[in-house]
């Protein structure tokens, strides 16, 4: 249910103050609770729904501790090419690996 409120909330930054109120008014009490929570949390981790939509950070960034730690999911996430090297690279040495134990 959480994760449902922390989707919600990613929805409802994209929209101005006005709306998000008009369109948490037809919930039911029992979830406007949980995604006000959520929106909470957003605000105080400083997560904008470009977070989520651009740099493609995974819903549990809602459970990060700080500002930190949201702060650094987003340098990861911006450093994209740098992941793809890595896997590239990785792959690589796994195939050294194996031929390794082929030949010996």
């Amino acid at each position: 249910m959480r994760e449902l409120a922390w989707k919600a909330a990613v929805l409802l930054l994209s929209v101005d103050r006005a709306k998000r109120s008009r369109i948490l008014n037809k919930m039911d009490s029992a979830r406007v609770n949980e995604v006000k929570l959520a929106l909470q949390t957003a605000e105080e981790l400083e997560l904008t729904f470009d977070d989520f939509a651009k740099l493609k950070l995974p819903i549990q960034a809602f459970e990060c501790d700080s500002i930190d730690e949201v702060n650094w999911l987003r340098s990861h996430a911006l450093d994209r090419e740098n992941l793809k090297i890595k896997e590239k690279a990785k792959k690589a040495f796994l195939c050294l690996l194996t031929e390794g134990r082929g030949s010996v």
